[in-house]
């Protein structure tokens, strides 16, 4: 891969995509694909009971 590419593997990675290719000569045919949303982030639950072993009110 050349630095471009790795770039753009990189940048499309983070974003939950993918990259494909086909070569058909003399061509090399690349598909990008991004998701229009980005997944669901887990909740967090707010620490209520207990902070630092310690009881809290």
């Amino acid at each position: 891969m050349g630095l471009g590419l790795h770039l753009v593997h990189k940048i499309v990675t983070e974003h939950c995509g993918t990259i494909h290719y086909s070569y058909e000569a003399p061509d090399v045919i690349f598909t990008v694909a991004i998701p229009l949303a980005a997944p669901a982030a887990p909740t967090e639950i707010a620490p209520t009971a207990f902070a630092n072993g310690n009881r809290v009110k």
